[in-house]
């Protein structure tokens, strides 16, 4: 663009008549009038963007050093043991160490409807300690391998009908969220596996329980196993050419020639007498249906990211955006 003092210039060396008409009308006074409403317009919704944009950059800059970098990071320890770490932007990293003996561990862990959590684990456990005592007396290897979740364990099916969860994979950890009575039976339809690293959304407000897929005992899963005994009891007399007295219970010698704890899996030895069938027997489990949990040794860490359900607020995208934006990031690190 030609400046006035060119225009000037060159209209007096070219001799001519022309006039020279400046404009020195302000620039705002311009886009006031009448006809310039769309610039006017136009002019509004820029400046208004540029402010927006300058209120959301220092808004956030603040809101990530005070809100993010200067948060106290705190632990706590809760009455069952876990120790919580407090996170930005309304959420808790949660360590927790139980033992996979218990059928269900508390972890004391609140949750509400619309929490999001990440689970991981490491560890493992023995599931037959007395079989695990018995090979190291005998010098010779355990029947029951160490269940350390490296890799993922092949369940057949009859076993499967007997475990805690069936749908599940035996030693594999489950989860539940439950009242403040604790799990009771009727929570079993709520029962899930976890799978390491996968985020779960809760449905439901509760407490976190964890446990292992083991076999748990119910009336029904106890008549099978008295079932076997007694088919075993019966091919063990073909076999060896004896008569047992009883079919319910055995003397404490008749049970160690049929093979022990070896052939049979699940039996009440009180002193002088092993039962392994019969009222007696199925009353003995009734009362004791984490039998097989019980003989479980073992420590299992787990790790609990929770992300918090974010309220909304004026000011809530500013968390959403942060949670967002660091989880993209770490996993995209993780993959």
């Amino acid at each position: 663009m030609k400046s006035i003092k060119n225009i000037i210039k060159e209209t007096v060396l070219k001799e001519t008549n022309s006039t020279i008409k400046i404009d020195d009308s302000h620039f705002f006074s311009i886009l006031v009038e009448s006809k310039n409403k769309r610039k006017f317009c136009n002019f509004c919704g820029l400046v208004t963007a540029i402010i927006i944009s300058i209120v959301a950059i220092i808004t956030s800059l603040v809101f990530f050093i005070n809100d993010v970098l200067l948060f106290p990071n705190n632990p706590t320890i809760n009455k069952e043991g876990a120790i919580i770490f407090e996170r930005s932007c309304n959420r808790q990293s949660v360590l927790f160490l139980f033992n996979p003996a218990e059928r269900w561990a508390n972890t004391g862990i609140q949750l509400q409807e619309g929490d999001k959590i990440k689970i991981s684990y490491s560890g493992g456990f023995h599931s037959d300690v007395s079989g695990l005592e018995q090979a190291a007396k005998d010098n010779d290897k355990p029947k029951y391998e160490w269940i350390n979740f490296t890799t993922k364990n092949k369940t057949n099916e009859e076993l499967r009908k007997k475990m805690l969860y069936k749908d599940g994979d035996f030693g594999s950890v489950l989860y539940v969220m439950a009242s403040e009575f604790g799990v009771q039976d009727d929570d079993s339809v709520f029962f899930q596996q976890i799978e390491r690293g996968k985020s779960i959304e809760i449905a439901q407000n509760g407490t976190l329980y964890l446990s292992v897929n083991d076999i748990y005992l119910t009336d029904s899963i106890t008549k099978q196993y008295g079932k076997m005994n007694k088919i075993k009891l019966m091919d063990y007399e073909k076999t060896n050419h004896t008569k047992f007295r009883s079919y319910d219970s055995i003397s404490s010698d008749d049970f160690k020639n049929i093979g022990g704890r070896d052939s049979i899996d699940l039996y009440w030895d009180n002193g002088n007498t092993v039962h392994v069938s019969g009222d007696k027997f199925q009353m003995y489990f009734k009362n004791n249906p984490n039998a097989f949990f019980n003989d479980n040794l073992g420590t299992i860490l787990v790790l609990i990211d929770i992300n918090r359900k974010i309220e909304v607020g004026f000011w809530s995208w500013r968390t959403s955006c942060y949670r967002y934006a660091e989880n993209t990031i770490n996993g995209f690190l993780d993959n």
